[in-house]
């Protein structure tokens, strides 16, 4: 039996998903090696999760980084024949 992966509204409900996975703000805190309160801001919307701590929660909670920050981390991989970003942006 496969198991289909979760899918995540907004990057909001991923990390309050994630939190609760691993028992809470202080569990993921400690996991993280930041503080509680960052955790809390993350949870509340206040501030983004850090890109350092995207993949400690992926790896323990199963949350994937594309859904805790999508703004950083590719949802799909590039095509191979789509031409390289330095090229678009001179366009």
């Amino acid at each position: 039996m496969s198991v289909t992966p979760m899918r995540y509204e907004t990057p909001l409900h991923a990390i309050r998903a994630a939190v609760e996975l691993l028992g809470g703000q202080a569990p993921t805190a400690r996991l993280c090696v930041v503080s509680q309160p960052t955790v809390w801001r993350w949870v509340k919307g206040k501030s983004p999760v850090t890109p350092r701590a995207c993949p400690i929660i992926e790896e323990f909670s199963g949350v994937p980084c594309t859904a805790l920050r999508p703004d950083i981390y590719l949802t799909e991989a590039p095509s191979p024949s789509a031409p390289p970003l330095i090229e678009k942006a001179r366009a």
